[in-house]
């Protein structure tokens, strides 16, 4: 009689066993898992071959037999290795070993399988064998291998064999738990309708813990042994059909890995330079830059090879007879060159230098300027700026344009490569291609496009290279065109285009009626130079070098040029005259040898080195073209003001000037040079700090001398580090009430301070203005607020000009502007990443012209948090009107039209369309109804039928196993199927159908994707002539019988 339990003990004991049960099977399983033997696995393998019951041992003796059968297994291992070392391995197959003969009388199984493999009738063999390995020249390891015979070499391979397995072999404590695990899992298995799957599991299972406890040391052994082996097989054990496949796969492997390398490089560049051009533009907006390197992903660093052109098989001379062959080259590829070269030109006092004319002149326009009268204040305490607008004259063009005019000689002392590499090694030492794309988006568009080519919209302006890319038919012609100009380019003689710069001077300048002149790049120049000058020109290093190019102008970042500087005790201020039309010889070719250096380890190297030859061979040479008069001037001696490397060639020629003046004075080092003297350069625009323990002959007087002997003119003044001038600011240390003040501001810390020159501050502020409307006054304004750090009279003085004035108090409301507070300008001008309101913008080279002499270039790097949130910002603009009324699909379509455009040329290569809308029904009724055809250009993948064809099996088997997640509910679409028909019936107006979510992103991910892969032989075009019977056809026809006929 059993004893009546209460039901909560039932369900107690019952979730007692349950855990227990719980308990003791995951017991087992991590006891499997910590101590999984080698040899288990390869047990599992040796009877997943046969069936268990056919080993009598472990029917016999059950789950013990396991301990037996491994103990049996690793015993004979571990003594065949003993007798491997003692016989040694060419004759270690045909000894027995003792232990395991004289215990079992026989001998080890395996080994007389061996045995059997390797034909003891071969014994006689080994000269033969040897004299065959000489002939076909396999290496020596193999030759040793087998100069034996058949007999030595299968011994060599069985003792190999062994003292692997020995290597992997483990513990047998765990072989029983797993054997029995696995013998228990199939008995049980086997009357389920998953065995298979089951099975498949765990075997799954059993070689993920063999891989995780293979020993790191021994895997990378065998994997290397076997990669060298396969390569040994390849290269002689393959006919030669079979070696030129094999050569191909690695050549394609290799260039998939480059491919990638590539890609990643110019994923994380790209995002670097677009956010360091935003960041020197004012723009901070992580979304910009988060969508543009979502976009230019496919920006690729081009480090691979140098596109082909034409070399340049001798040198063309400023001629007006290749001019005239240069245009109409230039015409015949497609640029609109439509001003004619004649033979004469206007009269000037250098005809010596004149080559011709042409018949496009504008002559100089002068603009009347209006002068801000509420500046009056601050203009009282200012010296009066004026504007080149308003008293540029041919006359003044012409001998700003003289300093050219000229072609000496100088002695040069012989500086090293060496010395020079050592300064500026950081720049220039990863030197890398750039690719056309990637150039054409960056290069400006508001611009002229050069000499000899005018608007054909109006009589005195140049053509605009936007305007030109529209009438050119876009982007995509464009690019070819740019591609095509690069292939011809040594065969031009590129013109430069002159311009007076409209900019605000001080009276020393205009008062001398002095203007400065800018020498425009040819387009053919500028093309033929930026794919091998954009990349170091870009790779800035103002931390580990003196080049400051790319280094942000604000507080926060040149506040460490004078921490820099202030460990010296000689403070020099220099400033060239006319320095880059006085750079020659040795100079540039100093320039041009360091970027050559660059490319030392480039494949393409010395192409690269002429390409770097001819352009500044065509620099030293181009003919200058002043748009006011139309004449063609020859050029002497110097580098240009407006071509492709200006900044950066300045910067490094600098360098090397102040090293050359170093070896001519004391005859030291570079590395000495770089101890004794602290230089920061930014074009020709320099400061020197000198150590007290200098050598005595290094002097700023000296230094001006000894640079005076090569036609440079360098005013070197000594001062207090706190007067020293560098692009037009002033730093000092700051005293401890200067810092209590800045805490008052949020700026803790700060012991050094930089502050704009206030005489070029305020000179430019109160210059004389183009026109007088509100809201360009009052941008102005706000956008000079930014640079009065340190100047809070003049902040003071302009907060009361906008709020004293009622039309711009009116504007600044009607734009809702904000005027930053004076804590706020200084925050922002000690902030790493300063950023620039938008109304800045038109006043950029205004603002830019302040700061320095140059154009700015791009600079600045982010760190990986600025990923993670530029990434998450983009959120708010996917929910944007714009993304969904276009729709999300569509936009990411034509953001990926590159690579989803092989299923239209799919379609096109099987089908006979006509119409773009017949493209799109057929494909509206396949697996690919998500493509939207209209996005795509018939013929533009470029791929062939046999890689389509892969393509699209693949995309199919991913359809396949894809799962079909849809949304939606039948009642729901037969509720609004019947609404439509009642609506239909009462008045035949048409209500939207019901329609299923479908989730295809992935889809044109996958497409995506599969435009990677590329099959480059076309064996499968025959597979287009493979048509079955179209019975819809069939039936049309007779029925069209029957109706007719009958």
């Amino acid at each position: 009689m059993f004893i009546k339990i209460p039901k909560p003990l039932t369900v107690l004991w019952r979730l007692f066993v349950l855990i227990l049960f719980i308990t003791l099977m995951c017991g087992g399983v991590l006891f499997t898992w910590l101590s999984y033997g080698l040899s288990l696995g390869i047990l599992h393998f040796v009877v997943l071959g046969c069936h268990w019951t056919l080993f009598p041992i472990l029917v016999g003796f059950g789950p013990f037999g396991v301990l037996i059968t491994v103990d049996f297994f690793c015993n004979s291992v571990r003594n065949e290795a003993i007798l491997i070392r003692q016989v040694g391995q060419k004759r270690a197959l045909w000894y027995e070993s003792p232990n395991f003969h004289s215990t079992f009388g026989f001998s080890w199984p395996a080994k007389t399988v061996a045995r059997a493999v390797v034909t003891e009738g071969h014994d006689t063999s080994g000269q033969y064998v040897k004299l065959w390995a000489q002939l076909d020249s396999l290496p020596t390891e193999l030759q040793e291998m087998i100069e034996g015979g058949f007999m030595d070499a299968g011994s060599i391979l069985w003792s190999k064999f062994i003292l692997f397995l020995e290597s992997i072999i483990g513990e047998h404590a765990a072989l029983s738990a797993g054997f029995v695990s696995w013998v228990v899992w199939t008995r049980t298995a086997r009357f389920r309708l998953a065995y298979p799957l089951n099975k498949f599991a765990y075997h799954l299972v059993t070689l993920l813990v063999l891989v995780w406890h293979f020993p790191a040391d021994v895997a990378f052994s065998f994997i290397w042994k076997c990669l060298r082996y396969a390569v040994m097989l390849t290269r002689h054990g393959v006919p030669r059909g079979l070696k030129d496949f094999f050569e191909f796969c690695q050549w394609w492997v290799v260039s998939i890995i480059v491919d990638i390398l590539g890609y990643n490089y110019a994923v994380n560049t790209e995002y670097q330079r677009y956010y360091s051009e935003n960041l020197m533009r004012g723009k901070v907006s992580y979304t910009n830059n988060v969508r543009t390197l979502v976009m230019n992903t496919v920006v690729f660093i081009n480090d691979l090879g140098l596109p082909e052109f034409v070399r340049a098989r001798f040198s063309k001379s400023p001629t007006l007879e290749n001019i005239r062959y240069s245009n109409q080259l230039m015409s015949d590829l497609g640029w609109p060159i439509n001003v004619a070269v004649t033979d004469s030109y206007k009269p000037n006092p250098y005809t010596s230098w004149t080559i011709g004319g042409t018949d496009f002149a504008t002559g100089v326009r002068q603009l009347k300027m209006k002068v801000d009268k509420d500046l009056d204040g601050l203009r009282l305490a200012a010296i009066h700026y004026k504007r080149t607008e308003e008293y540029r004259t041919e006359e003044n063009e012409l001998q700003s344009l003289a300093r050219y005019f000229k072609r000496p000689s100088y002695d040069f002392p012989d500086l090293l490569l060496d010395d020079v590499w050592e300064v500026v090694r950081d720049i220039f030492a990863t030197s890398r291609l750039t690719s056309f794309n990637h150039i054409i988006r960056m290069w400006e568009k508001k611009y002229a496009l050069g000499a000899f080519m005018k608007s054909p919209y109006s009589i005195y302006s140049k053509y605009k290279r936007s305007i030109f890319i529209r009438d050119l038919g876009g982007m995509s012609n464009f690019k070819k065109l740019w591609a095509t100009t690069f292939y011809w380019a040594s065969q031009m003689v590129p013109v430069a285009h002159v311009s007076v710069k409209d900019e605000a001077l001080p009276p020393r300048k205009w008062m001398a009626d002095k203007v400065r002149t800018v020498i425009g790049s040819p387009v053919a120049h500028y093309i033929m130079s930026t794919i091998w000058n954009y990349g170091p020109n870009h790779n800035f290093k103002w931390e580990t070098t003196p080049i400051k190019v790319g280094m942000p102008l604000n507080g926060y970042w040149m506040t460490r040029i004078w921490q820099q500087h202030s460990r010296a005790q000689i403070h020099v201020e220099g400033d060239f005259s006319n320095f880059d039309s006085t750079l020659s010889g040795k100079i540039m070719s100093l320039v041009k040898e360091v970027r050559k250096k660059g490319y030392e380890n480039h494949k393409d190297r010395e192409r690269i080195a002429e390409l770097i030859d001819l352009y500044y061979q065509q620099l030293n040479d181009q003919p200058l073209n002043t748009t006011s008069t139309g004449n063609i001037y020859a050029k002497g001696l110097g580098a240009s003001t407006g071509h492709s490397s200006t900044s950066a060639d300045n910067s490094l020629a600098c360098v090397i000037i102040y090293l050359m003046a170093w070896k001519d004075l004391t005859g030291l080092s570079a590395k000495d040079f770089k101890h004794f003297n602290e230089l920061s350069v930014y074009g020709d625009d320099h400061v020197l700090s000198i150590l007290a323990s200098k050598p005595a002959i290094w002097t700023p007087k000296n230094i001006k001398s000894s640079m005076a002997k090569w036609g440079l003119i360098n005013n070197l003044e000594v001062k207090p580090l706190d007067k020293i001038v560098f692009l037009s600011k002033h730093g000092s240390r700051t005293s401890w009430i200067e810092r209590q003040h800045l805490n008052k501001f949020g700026l803790s810390d700060l012991y050094f301070k930089v502050w704009h020159d206030k005489e070029s501050l305020v000179g430019k502020l109160t210059a004389p203005v183009k026109h007088m409307e509100a809201s360009y006054r009052l941008r102005r304004l706000l956008s000079y607020l930014d640079l009065t750090a340190h100047h809070q009279d003049i902040y003071d003085s302009i907060i009361r000009v906008i709020y004293s004035s009622k039309s711009l108090k009116a504007q600044l409301i009607n734009d809702k502007l904000k005027v930053p507070s004076y804590q706020k300008v200084l925050q922002n001008w000690y902030n790493p990443s300063p950023g620039q309101p938008e109304y800045s913008k038109q006043f950029r080279e205004e603002i830019q012209g302040l700061q320095v002499e140059h154009d700015m270039v791009q600079y600045g790097v982010i760190d990986p948090i600025d990923y993670i949130f530029g990434a998450m910002s983009m959120i708010p603009d996917f929910l944007s009107p714009v993304y969904f009324n276009f729709g999300y699909n569509r936009s990411i379509q034509l953001f990926l039209k590159n690579r989803i455009s092989w299923v239209v040329d799919l379609f096109c290569a099987s089908n006979d369309f006509l119409t773009s809308g017949q493209i799109d029904g057929l494909i509206a009724k396949t697996a690919y109804r998500f493509i939207e055809p209209d996005l795509n250009v018939p013929g533009s993948s470029g791929a062939n039928v046999t890689t389509l064809y892969v393509r699209h099996w693949l995309f199919l088997a991913y359809m396949a196993v894809r799962p079909f997640p849809r949304m939606g509910s039948p009642l729901l679409s037969r509720l609004v199927v019947a609404i439509n028909n009642i609506q239909f019936i009462a008045n035949c107006k048409l209500l939207s159908e019901y329609r299923h979510f479908s989730f295809d992103m992935d889809k044109i991910l996958v497409v995506a994707l599969l435009s990677f892969v590329n099959i480059p032989w076309n064996f499968l075009s025959p597979l287009k002539l493979f048509i079955l019977p179209d019975i819809q056809v069939l039936v049309d026809l007779l029925s069209h019988f029957f109706l007719v006929f009958i």
